[in-house]
């Protein structure tokens, strides 16, 4: 499976680039049949985890040291 991983800064928050955005999600998944993980600048930390561990086929099993 082909996957795009887009990490949105702070320009992907204005309606014109997410608008963009959008379309060249649908456009890969869509057209292209690829898997599409988007993260957002101010969802890091556990958000960014929780996505990694859902996708662990993509991003493999991860390693959480302490």
């Amino acid at each position: 499976m082909d996957v795009a991983v887009f990490i949105d800064g702070p320009v992907h928050d204005s309606n014109h680039q997410h608008e963009k955005d959008e379309q060249a999600r649908m456009k890969l998944e869509n057209e292209a049949g690829w898997m599409v993980l988007r993260f957002h600048h101010t969802d890091a930390d556990a958000r960014w985890l929780q996505a990694m561990a859902t996708n662990a086929d993509v991003f493999g099993p991860g390693r959480f040291d302490a």
